[in-house]
This record gives structure tokens, sequence and C-alpha cells, in this order.
């Protein structure tokens, strides 16, 4: 009986330390792998510094969107917006901030921030497998990056000037299948985790103080050492800070204190089935090797490559503008609610 009692009380822990590794593992295949953001070979001290830092973002978000409890799109996007900035300065500052402050809009907050939503997205996709719109947009999500990354990967050494040596499909397929295959355990435990009688809530993933001192101490200590590697500077540091401070008010002036969150309906976790997984993994597989295979459009002067470089551009320009507006838009809404006369 106190055996049993203890693995009760223990299986929330072990299925939120799931959830978020899951999410680590999801956010450095988007960063380091779709981005391509010189992965660090086969140094296993940067690999390491790396995981960590993953995993301690990947506690931060799931702790933010449960604290202020973030409902929808707009509230996540302010949520994955610190991850991106978080991560270019703590991740991948070289290729983050190359020319400040164009790289700031472009390659973190476009880029990081695509796939900083992809990973929630599709750890949303993973924890629902009985919404149907969810499996559809996953296997759509899983065709539209597989081109994405066959195209990104064959042409950035050609057409830029990070990295000058072509990246062949038998590398990329290599290092995409070990994340891959890391995300994939993951879900398998996860799955297991679930048969549980003992479930977690959405409370469950905000951290203690001393959870969240120990995450802010392990920032630090990363900060520390991207300086002494002269990786950081001054201009990106104060502007990714005060983005931060920025998307932080945000969420804390729109933070509710009742009411459903994104997390609601993936708490307990149900899980989705290992059919869908396979088909999404040969999906992207394929979609990878039609983009890499596939010559370079030339339509007045776009192509498949310079889209993808324009999508990524709107995306960091558009993204503070869209959530201020709706945010705005929705405070004065409430607020009109509450005084019929303003």
């Amino acid at each position: 009986m106190i055996t049993q009692t203890h693995s009760h009380t223990d299986q929330p822990a072990r299925l939120v330390w799931l959830m978020r590794a899951l999410l680590a593992a999801m956010l450095a295949f988007g960063t380091e792998i779709l981005l391509w953001n010189d992965p660090p070979g086969n140094d296993p001290g940067q690999w390491l510094l790396k995981a960590v830092t993953y995993l301690v973002l990947a506690c931060l978000m799931l702790d933010l969107v449960a604290r202020f409890r973030v409902r929808d799109l707009y509230g996540l996007m302010l949520v994955v917006a610190i991850y991106a900035l978080l991560a270019g300065l703590l991740i991948n500052p070289t290729f983050a901030h190359t020319t400040f402050p164009n790289t700031l809009i472009t390659r973190v907050i476009g880029g990081n921030g695509t796939f900083g939503l992809f990973a929630v997205g599709l750890l949303l996709a993973f924890t629902d497998g009985t919404n149907i719109r969810y499996r559809r947009l996953f296997l759509g999500y899983s065709v539209w990056l597989g081109f994405y990354w066959g195209v990104w990967v064959r042409w950035t050494p050609v057409l830029t000037n990070r990295g000058d040596t072509l990246v062949s499909q038998q590398t990329m397929l290599v290092y995409g299948g070990v994340f891959i295959g890391l995300i994939v355990l993951l879900f398998l435990a996860l799955r297991l985790t679930t048969r549980s009688p003992e479930q977690a809530s959405v409370d469950d993933m905000t951290l203690s103080i001393i959870g969240w001192g120990a995450a802010v101490t392990t920032l630090i200590i990363v900060l520390m050492i991207r300086a002494l590697d002269n990786a950081v500077e001054i201009g990106p540091l104060l502007g990714s800070a005060a983005l931060i401070l920025l998307s932080w008010g945000i969420l804390w002036s729109q933070r509710q204190e009742k009411g459903r969150t994104l997390l609601d309906k993936h708490l307990p976790p149900k899980p989705l089935t290992l059919a869908w997984v396979g088909l999404s993994i040969v999906l992207f597989t394929a979609m990878t090797t039609l983009g890499y295979d596939r010559p370079l459009l030339d339509i007045d002067g776009y192509g498949q490559y310079s889209v993808m470089e324009l999508l990524f551009t709107v995306v960091g320009f558009t993204w503070f503008p869209l959530v201020a507006s709706v945010m705005s838009v929705r405070s004065i809404d409430q607020r009109s609610r509450v005084s019929p006369g303003y």
C-alpha cells in the first residue's frame, strides 16, 4: 500500500517532466535542425550546454502558459517571443545577432519564433489525439516542414554566407533522425505514463520559487559562458531584454484568475495514436527529399528559398504589432463591457 501511494504521488511529477522534456526536444529540433543552426558536430560539451538550456526554457514556457493562464494564440505568441529572445542570446547568438537589429527581427523573432510556435503546436497535437483538427494540422505541417527543410538546408550555403559547405541529404537525415527518434521515445514514455490513474493538472506546470531560482541561475550561468566566448554583444542584450520585459508586462496585464487555458484539454494528455505519428514521419521525409532535389524556380526573381526568407521577415516584423493590436482591442472590449458608458 505504501509503495502504491508513493507511485501515485510521484506520477504527476513524472508526467510534467516528460512534457517539459518533450517540448525541449521539439524546440531543439526546430531551432537546431529545421533552421540548421550550425549543429555542433561531435562536441559533447556544446550539446550538453544546449540541452540544459532548451530544458530550462521549456520549463519556463510551460510555467508562463499556466501561471498567466494563456488561453489563445496571441498570449502564446508572447510566451514564444520570450523563448525566442532568450534562445537568440543563450543558444545561437552568432547566428541570431549577426547584423543587429535586423537579425533580431528576422532570425530571432521570425525564425526562432516560428519554430517555437511549431514546437508548442506539436506538443498540443501529441497530447490531444482525439481532436481531428489537430491531427489534420499535424499532417499538414509535416508536409510543409519537410519541403521547407529540404529547400532551406540545400540552398543556404549557396545563397547566403551561412556555411560554405553543401550539406548532403544523408547528413540532414541522420541529424533529423536522431532528434525525431528522441521525440518519439519521449512520446512513448508519455503514453505509458498517462495510463496511471493519477494525472497532472495545469497548475502542476508552474515552477516553485526554488524552481524559478534554479532556472534563472542556470540561464545566467549560460549567458556568462556565452559572454566569455565573446558571443554576446551589448546591443542585442539590451534589445532582447527590452522585448522580454515588454512581453512579460503584456502577459501580466492580461492575466485572468479564472477561465480556461490553452492546456486544459491536454492535461491529462490524450496521446496521439502511433499510426498518425508514423504517417507524419513518412510524409516529412518524403517532402524533405522532394524539396532538396527540386531546382530553384525563378519567377520575377523569386524562388522557393527567397519566399521562405521573406516569410521569416514578415513574421518577425508583424509579430509584436499583431499581438499588441489584438490585446488592445480585447482590453477596450472588456472595459466597455464593465462600463457600458465608456
